[in-house]
């Protein structure tokens, strides 16, 4: 999810979430002779996704109609539509003033609560110590602390991240740990991750040289 929404400004909320199946649908062999049943399916379930954000109301609505909250759970309904095994969000909140926080927060502890896989940058340090499973504290590009989310906010060990945890990157993750070339660049982390399967596989990836943050750290 982007900060800035990237919603198809043309198009409806429903169409906005409905768009990308809609288009993969085309590969299918029986779409020709199942087309309008296709379609009808991908539309209710495109529905029942803007209800569960609390937008059931809000389907024929174009963004420019849409205040910021509702154009961010929209952004997340479409990302859900594809059934994607991480969710990765860059920080959802930053263009949003604090009543349209919100929402957002409550639907992103929604789906916490169903143990959706997150990876998620943001300056909500209430949030993610009471959200995240682990959390890691970057400044400038380096990575200044990282482990349990409540340890590393309530008693944080560094002295960089007790003096202005305010002023430092956070990036909390839920249950899976992967590459996300958009975020990290090339560093990469150590954990585990949960396929669409639903089995949990281990690996180890370490930080490598020469992605945006430039030096290379020790293993996490």
């Amino acid at each position: 999810m982007f900060q800035s929404f990237n919603l198809f400004p043309q198009y409806t909320a429903l169409k906005n979430v409905t768009l990308a199946k809609e288009l993969l649908a085309q590969e299918q062999p029986d779409y020709k002779s199942r087309k309008k049943e296709i379609l009808a399916e991908i539309e209710a379930e495109g529905r029942e996704l803007l209800a569960k954000m609390g937008l059931a109301d809000r389907a024929g609505h174009y963004p420019h109609q849409l205040s910021g909250g509702q154009q961010q759970r929209v952004a997340i309904a479409r990302a859900l539509a594809l059934h994607p095994d991480i969710l990765c969000f860059d920080e959802p909140t930053s263009a949003l003033d604090p009543e349209l926080t919100g929402e957002v927060l409550k639907v992103i502890r929604g789906l916490a609560e169903q143990k959706t896989t997150m990876i998620i940058v943001t300056h909500e340090m209430a949030f993610a110590r009471d959200v995240a499973d682990q959390v890691i504290f970057m400044d400038g590009g380096v990575i200044v602390e990282q482990g349990d989310a409540r340890q590393v906010i309530e008693n944080p060990q560094q002295e960089r991240t007790r003096q202005r945890p305010d002023k430092t990157r956070t990036v909390f993750m839920r249950s899976a740990f992967l590459n996300f070339s958009g975020l990290f660049s090339r560093i990469l982390y150590n954990g585990n991750y949960q396929d669409a399967g639903g089995d949990r596989h281990a690996q180890t990836l370490v930080p490598r040289q020469g992605g945006l943050y430039g030096t290379p750290h020790a293993p996490l």
